[in-house]
């Protein structure tokens, strides 16, 4: 494997820290908890009521689970199994305050990479909660830091074609326990 070590040092679980949302062009349909309006006039979303955890192996697959934690998003009446009397709308709004996916993942060549930045393939998706996510791969520039306290792993996503709308999503890696 080309970029073993890197996918080395990726390896571990992580815990989503928050999602942050940079909007130039387009409207952003995010549940917020701060919004700057002066961002090189555009707007800053930081989501703050998600959780996650993400999980790279060394072998080249990852896990990742997200869901908000907003209580009107998750109705405490349901339970697993589904019971016949459960609202369908209630199980909606859980299906669409949720996602999780999970397949093979690899370094892209097409972007110079090391162990603090470059360029990840997830996918194709082998198993996700978005049927249409299904055999797809996504593209997620990355930035590893190391830390006293930690290691932080952020992703770098793009809303639309022309970069303007972007995404940075913020991990922080699970500390190795004895």
């Amino acid at each position: 494997m080309k970029y073993h070590h890197i996918i080395n040092a990726l390896a571990g679980s992580y815990s989503l820290l928050n999602r942050t949302t940079y909007v130039e062009t387009s409207c952003c349909r995010c549940n917020t908890r701060l919004t700057n309006p002066r961002h090189r006039g555009g707007k800053i979303s930081v989501e703050l009521d998600w959780i996650g955890v993400l999980t790279y192996t060394p072998g080249g697959y990852l896990s990742a689970i997200t869901a908000s934690t907003n209580p009107e998003l998750r109705p405490l009446v349901l339970g697993w199994p589904p019971k016949t009397i459960d609202s369908v709308s209630d199980w909606a709004q859980v299906g669409k305050s949720s996602f999780c996916f999970a397949g093979p993942f690899h370094i892209s060549p097409d972007l110079p990479a090391s162990i603090t930045s470059g360029q990840l393939v997830h996918g194709p998706m082998e198993v996700t909660t978005l049927p249409s996510f299904m055999g797809v791969s996504e593209i997620r520039n990355y930035t590893l830091d190391v830390r006293r306290d930690g290691t932080y792993l952020t992703w770098h996503l793009w809303l639309n074609d022309n970069g303007s709308d972007r995404v940075a999503v913020y991990w922080k890696k699970h500390q190795v326990r004895p």
